[in-house]
């Protein structure tokens, strides 16, 4: 028995939603959406380093990410965060300028309109122990990795303690659905009499709770 997906819309609400439906239904998150390459020269940007204009539900999920990291001695900063359509848009030349056409850029760079930097719904994390900590420990915050020749790229891909979507094999791949920008839900649960009615009733009581839309 799978329930309706609940799409796009307030992106809190679908966190809520999310955590309620697990809580209440027990289900198995399901999002349609390793290799540990160096990051291209043309890709790397400093200058919007940190939680600075990220979206604040990312931001606190790598704050928080970050923390427990430092408890068990594992350096995570965010080494490219929030970027400027400008800065996005001179990553994107000189990667087509290095690259020698947009088709090859596009593996490893996205033009403006399409990156989730330029939205602050995405951020590339070091060093490299960090970003294979948050690999294996992102799901935690909602934090997945989703491109496999990118280790340090991360978006909230998934409700905290959810499960994170299959990685594409680059950018230039349709992107895998992520919460952050207009994800679907779907619940696969166990067909137990009344449990889809139950699980409706609790998530329209959770969204009048809360005052979310």
């Amino acid at each position: 028995m799978t329930i309706p997906t609940i799409n796009g819309g307030n992106y809190r609400r679908r966190i809520a939603a999310g955590l309620m439906l697990m809580l209440f239904a027990g289900g198995v998150l399901a999002l349609t959406g390793h290799n540990h390459e160096v990051a291209p020269v043309s890709v790397r940007l400093t200058s919007a380093s940190g939680t600075s204009g990220l979206d604040p539900v990312l931001a606190r999920a790598f704050l928080a990410a970050q923390a427990d990291a430092s408890r068990e001695g594992v350096p995570l900063w965010i080494t490219s965060g929030k970027r400027s359509h400008a800065e996005q848009q001179q990553l994107w030349e000189n990667g087509v300028r290095s690259h020698g056409s947009p088709d090859a850029a596009r593996r490893w760079v996205l033009p403006p309109d399409e990156s989730a930097h330029v939205s602050g719904h995405a951020i590339d994390v070091g060093p490299v122990e960090g970003a294979r900590w948050l690999e294996r420990n992102g799901a935690r915050y909602g934090l997945c990795r989703t491109y496999e020749n990118e280790w340090w790229h991360f978006e909230l891909a998934t409700v905290p303690g959810g499960i994170c979507p299959p990685m594409v094999p680059d950018a230039s791949w349709p992107r895998p659905t992520t919460l952050s920008d207009g994800g679907n839900l779907s619940i696969e649960l166990p067909d137990i009499p009344g449990l889809a009615e139950l699980v409706t009733a609790a998530e329209t009581e959770l969204a009048t709770l809360f005052n979310l839309d």
